[in-house]
Parts: C-alpha cells; sequence; structure tokens
C-alpha cells in the first residue's frame, strides 16, 4: 500500500510540471536568419542583387569557401 501512494504522488507531481516547449525546427530557424541578415543583398530566392554586385548563392563553392567568406565579408 505504501508503493502505491509512494507511486500516486510521484506521478501526480510529475503530471503537474510544465512541459517544455520543443524548438522549432532547423530550417525554420535558418529561414528567419536569412530572411533578417540575407534577403537584402541576396534576395528571396538566392539569386543575388545585380545594383549591389552580390552573387548567387548557388554554385561551386565549398562549404569551407563559403563559410570563409561569410566569416570575412558579410555584416
Amino acid at each position: 500500500m505504501r508503493w502505491l501512494t509512494i507511486t500516486t504522488a510521484v506521478l501526480v507531481g510529475a503530471l503537474g510540471l510544465p512541459h517544455s516547449q520543443a524548438a522549432p525546427p532547423a530550417h525554420l530557424n535558418g529561414q528567419k536568419i536569412y530572411e533578417q541578415k540575407c534577403v537584402k543583398c541576396h534576395g528571396k530566392d538566392g539569386r543575388g542583387n545585380p545594383e549591389m554586385d552580390v552573387a548567387p548563392l548557388a554554385g561551386e563553392q565549398t562549404l569551407e569557401g563559403l563559410t570563409q567568406a561569410i566569416a570575412e565579408t558579410m555584416p
């Protein structure tokens, strides 16, 4: 009987705890960051802005090269 009381108390206590919300999927975070920091120069479709002489995002650049370019030149 004592175990039943303890188990019930633990379960009731656990049900009363607030549930943490799951983080949004990573692609939604990336989309939000792109819209805030990149779209002005690269455009919504990533094709670049010819008026600003910004190249399209798609191309043959390696991940390492792209990471370096972002670190050295992006605001």
